[in-house]
């Protein structure tokens, strides 16, 4: 948001009123708009300060968004890579335990076959 002001520092230093008959004691006058001048001065000072701190932190804000997103991402992969792990380790040890019971039958046939010639 931007702000213009009508006046500047130097037009409130610089403005001059008609002196009438029973007008305000000039002296009054000039130190009040010197007063002014000097809060305006501060004003202006700090409303820099304050845009350029604002800049600042829409960058930082803008960086860590994309920080953000970018964990985001990382962690999905990382989410996707540790599923894709769990499922092999299940498949080899479902495979490990299939190849085991096959043995196990094998053995058991060749040993039904070595007794059956036995008996014969």
């Amino acid at each position: 948001m931007k702000i213009n002001p009508k006046l500047t520092a130097e037009e409130i230093l610089e403005t001059e009123f008609l002196v009438e008959l029973k007008g305000y004691r000039i002296e009054e006058v000039d130190d009040f708009l010197d007063t002014i001048r000097q809060d305006y001065i501060l004003f202006t000072e700090t409303l820099k300060i304050l845009e350029s701190e604002n800049q600042m932190l829409q960058k930082e804000n803008q960086n860590l968004l994309q920080e953000k997103n970018d964990l985001v991402v990382l962690n999905k992969a990382l989410k996707s890579e540790s599923h894709a792990k769990e499922i092999e380790e299940v498949s080899n040890g479902a495979f490990i335990k299939r190849i085991a019971n096959i043995e196990k039958l094998l053995h058991d046939v060749d040993k039904n076959i070595k007794k059956m010639k036995s008996e014969k």
